[in-house]
């Protein structure tokens, strides 16, 4: 059919629709909301379901329609973001702390990777509208790549750094902070890179997540677990107080009375487990001396201007690797034997040398081809120098690292967690994760 006829056809159907007064908004209602013909074989229905997106478009772009039909976008939209923010804040008890009944398996356990990733689930719409707003970029044009955690690769460089900001010579807040660490922190050059090098993306994944944060917190008070974390970490960097208080003003962090109540609480069940520890009998002791310089006003003969203090602090660390008091029987014998102790049944002098020859031969050499052949520890040696040299030596090197493999294990244990309970502390965590290495 041509386009005239097809013009006709169309234009004899408004005649007939005005004859018998029926209009196009009558007859939309009719199929959608009264559900007439709500059937996928009925040419019209099919085609309003196909077509819904042109249709809506036509609506956007006519001038007669543009303004009503963007008020009515505005509205629903708006609608429905705040239902899905009231959604994400009365999820469950997974993001609401509360500070007076604070565990440390709560910061240990806390992850802001794993609450990007249910807030992206629970509220795609809204996740996706803050992505483009954060990278200025409509939906559909690499506004948050997430699967790879890159930005737009379009018009940002591998530090962030958008093109007209570069061309410009203006210094983005990202680079005026990592030149501000490497001064204070001594970090070098390669270390400075490293921080560069992290993904726009990545950084909108964090904004997005602390938007929706403060968004929770406003409708629902209880969901406060960024905003817990943060206070917890600003009092731990003995951030003043009146910086606190802007920041929980701003949503970013809990009060200043909230934090001490956790650190409280964080404190006391700090406590019960260095004593549990303790009573154990699988944990070890460690000290360390350290000095503290206090600011002094002016000084006076009863408050010289010293302010140097020399403290102790003390650490309990689990013994991990599934050691057992069985294991540990061994301790008995030697402080029954130990010169320390006044009740020693039957005290020895401590030999250092014959400690050291124990030592030595804990593992017995295994024959390793002929007489010139190199002992355990010489093939470590032997090892560690090629290492060395095939990171830090000469450029044609680099390229055998991949040939270097492991030395051979002489008892291999596997490294895992280690808990540490300050048994000394400023007030902030008694429990502590490390890596073993």
């Amino acid at each position: 059919m041509s386009t005239h006829t097809r013009s006709a056809l169309l234009h004899s159907i408004l005649q007939h629709l005005e004859t018998v007064n029926v209009s196009l908004t009558e007859l939309l209602c009719f199929i959608l909301v009264d559900r007439q013909g709500n059937n996928h074989s009925r040419l019209i229905y099919a085609d309003l379901v196909r077509n819904t997106k042109t249709i809506l478009s036509t609506l956007y772009f006519h001038t007669g329609t543009a303004a009503s039909t963007r008020e009515w976008a505005h509205n629903a939209m708006c609608a429905h973001y705040a239902s899905a923010v009231s959604d994400l804040a009365e999820v469950d008890e997974t993001w609401q702390f509360t500070a007076s009944k604070a565990r440390p398996g709560q910061i240990r356990e806390f992850r802001i990777e794993d609450m990007a990733s249910e807030m992206e689930r629970r509220a795609p719409i809204l996740w996706s509208l803050l992505g483009c707003l954060l990278s200025g970029t409509p939906v559909g044009s690499g506004c948050m790549d997430i699967d790879d955690g890159g930005g737009p690769s379009s018009n940002s460089d591998s530090d962030g750094q958008s093109d007209s900001e570069t061309d410009s010579g203006v210094d983005s807040d990202e680079e005026y902070w990592n030149e501000f660490d490497e001064e204070c922190s001594g970090r070098t050059s390669k270390s400075r890179q490293k921080s560069r090098g992290v993904p726009q993306g990545v950084i909108n994944r964090i904004k997005t997540v602390v938007i929706l944060s403060i968004l929770m917190q406003n409708c629902n008070q209880k969901t406060n677990a960024l905003q817990s974390i943060v206070g917890i970490f600003l009092h731990a960097c003995n951030t003043p107080e009146k910086v606190i208080k802007v920041l929980a003003r701003m949503g970013i962090s809990i009060s200043l009375a909230s934090i001490h109540r956790a650190i409280h609480s964080l404190s006391r069940e700090s406590d019960d487990e260095i004593e549990t520890l303790g009573q154990s009998l699988l944990g070890a002791f460690g000290y360390d001396n350290f000095e503290l310089q206090l600011p002094t006003g002016i000084p006076t003969v009863d408050k010289p201007a010293e302010g140097l203090l020399h403290l102790t602090s003390g650490v309990l660390i689990r013994l991990e690797h599934g050691v057992t008091l069985d294991d540990l029987r061994c301790s008995k014998l030697l402080w029954e034997r130990s010169s320390l102790n006044l009740r020693a049944p039957d005290p020895r002098v401590f030999d250092p040398y014959k400690t050291m020859e124990f030592l030595y031969t804990l593992h017995p050499e295994i024959a390793n081809g002929g007489a010139g052949a190199l002992s355990r520890r010489g093939r470590f040696r032997a090892w560690f120098l090629r290492k060395t040299l095939f990171e830090h030596g000469p450029t044609s090197l680099k390229a055998l690292r991949g040939s270097l493999r492991e030395p051979d294990a002489t008892k291999h244990v596997q490294p895992g967690g280690v808990e540490r309970c300050g048994g000394r502390r400023s007030g902030l965590l008694g429990i502590r994760d490390a890596r073993a290495r």
